[in-house]
């Protein structure tokens, strides 16, 4: 099968390829299960698109009023680092269960991506599969919808329940 190669450093993406979205820091055990098992018995590779906001979202209401303390900037930007570091620790983790199974598999991190550059992705694969409640919003999780990426990729997009 003829692959699309990219630069040195990344290896070939196969049209027999899924990629598996996980959208903030939260994962989506009975999705990454159901996509390990497609794989194995589709003999298809996985790309796992981990997708971020580059903000902490904001915690209880917050007025006109209301003046940040001066050190604020500097806890939301540990809370974002530590939250990073959770992606960082989910991707060794799913890179793991993906090893252990024998999927070839690779994954990407993409901060605030517009539904266009997944669709660019998600274009050289043979479809994609993501969390049913992919719009339930968790920490660092960005502002794209399911809706949003149906509309914008053009392989097959599969909702699995969780």
């Amino acid at each position: 099968m003829h692959g699309i190669f990219l630069p040195a450093h990344k290896t070939a993406i196969t049209m027999n390829t899924i990629l598996l979205i996980i959208d903030g820091i939260g994962l989506p055990f009975p999705v990454i299960d159901h996509v390990i098992q497609r794989a194995k018995s589709g003999g298809n590779d996985v790309i796992g698109l981990f997708i971020k906001s580059a903000e902490e979202p904001p915690v209880g209401y917050v007025f006109p009023s209301d003046i940040r303390p001066p050190d604020s900037r500097t806890k939301d930007d540990e809370a974002i680092l530590e939250d990073v570091e959770i992606i960082v620790q989910n991707m060794h983790l799913v890179n793991s269960m993906m090893r252990i199974k024998g999927i070839h598999y690779r994954e990407e991190l993409f901060t605030n991506p517009s539904a266009e550059k997944i669709a660019t992705l998600a274009s050289t694969c043979s479809f994609v599969m993501l969390d049913a409640n992919f719009d339930t919003k968790a920490l660092l999780s960005t502002d794209l919808t399911l809706e949003d990426l149906t509309e914008a990729i053009i392989v097959p997009v599969i909702p699995i329940a969780g």
